[in-house]
């Protein structure tokens, strides 16, 4: 994730037209591989790299390819066609999942570190808005 920097507010009520004005961007990056988040701050006016640091224990935030990765893990699992299927759903394209904040975790799942969300089921039926149709208990 790549954000603006926002420059500290003395900085902003103290510029003077014909200063050269801070350009930072902060940077989120999240390595899938090490399951390792990172921060850093680019300094646009030199392009230079100011920050880099490791941040132990803490998830990024989850992207669009995170969201379809978890999808293709949820709809894999047997455990979760089999619901499905006690359901009447058979066709698990018309399951939309969506990914939500695991909310509190166990102190064992703190440990692992894992990355980890909440995948909720919905029903896409042909009576519009999916969000109008969870599928419980799964």
């Amino acid at each position: 994730m790549i954000t603006l920097q926002e420059p500290d507010k003395k900085t902003v009520l103290n510029f003077q037209p014909g200063q050269q004005f801070p350009r930072q961007v902060f940077l989120e990056i999240y390595e899938r591989e090490l399951n390792k988040t990172f921060v850093g701050i680019v300094d646009l006016n030199k392009n230079t790299l100011t920050k880099w640091q490791a941040i132990p224990q803490v998830q990024a935030a989850m992207l669009p390819l995170d969201y379809q990765l978890a999808e293709e893990v949820v709809k894999a699992d047997s455990r979760w066609q089999s619901a499905m299927r006690k359901r009447g759903i058979k066709d698990f394209a018309q399951v939309q999942i969506s990914c939500w904040a695991p909310g509190i975790l166990t102190s064992e799942e703190q440990k692992k570190g894992n990355r980890i969300c909440r995948p909720l089921s919905y029903y896409r039926c042909q009576y519009g808005n999916y969000f109008a149709h969870p599928i419980e208990g799964v």
